[in-house]
């Protein structure tokens, strides 16, 4: 007699932080685990348990953070991170992802890379782009008009540097606002797929 054992079943658990305690990287595809008696699919799409629309609901207290949020180490997330994006209905859990090496303040003198990607999850998509988009609002429309002639931000295509130095000064010129905002849009055939803002 043989006894054959589910490879695809990876056990019962109370919570999501007992998962990811033994599979620190999620599942594989097929798999599956018992959370609160209930069956839950590793979905590697978005790879997190669970389909997005039916993820259990946790079983401890949470606390909700209004404003930013520094963390210096290592985070454990168990459950559902939502993070604020402009929404484009036509493309679901779809974002834009700007990075900036690590810089967070630009002072007189410096400049920025942002460097910008379409993501689908953990999947990198900026291919399906076929045009980049950024404007400044600042306060001042005339200046901000004027910026969009810029041969970088004309040439924009998903990474640029925004510079705050006596030779070039992409930010606010007028003391009416103390900070720029850049809405940066990426648009694939027929419409928006993904739109974000930086304020700096």
């Amino acid at each position: 007699m043989t006894i054959s054992k589910d490879i695809h079943f990876l056990g019962e658990y109370r919570n999501l932080e007992e998962v990811y305690q033994l599979y620190p990287y999620g599942g594989a595809i097929g798999d599956y685990i018992f959370l609160n008696k209930e069956k839950v699919f590793w979905n590697d799409t978005f790879r997190i348990w669970g389909d997005k629309k039916t993820i259990p609901s946790p079983t401890e207290d949470h606390t909700d953070i209004n404003g930013n949020l520094n963390v210096y180490g290592d985070v454990t997330i168990s459950g559902t991170l939502t993070v604020k994006r402009i929404h484009c209905p036509d493309y679901n859990d779809i974002f834009l992802q700007i990075e900036t090496n690590g810089d967070q303040f630009l002072a007189y003198g410096e400049s920025i890379t942002l460097k910008c990607k379409v993501m689908r999850g953990f999947e990198n998509i900026s291919n399906t782009v076929t045009q980049w988009c950024i404007k400044r609002q600042s306060g001042d429309t005339v200046n901000d008009n004027a910026w969009l002639l810029k041969g970088k931000v004309k040439n924009f295509a998903g990474s640029i540097d925004i510079c705050f130095t006596s030779e070039e000064n992409d930010l606010s010129t007028t003391s009416l606002s103390g900070s720029t905002e850049f809405t940066i849009t990426a648009s694939g055939d027929h419409s928006v797929i993904a739109k974000s803002i930086i304020t700096i």
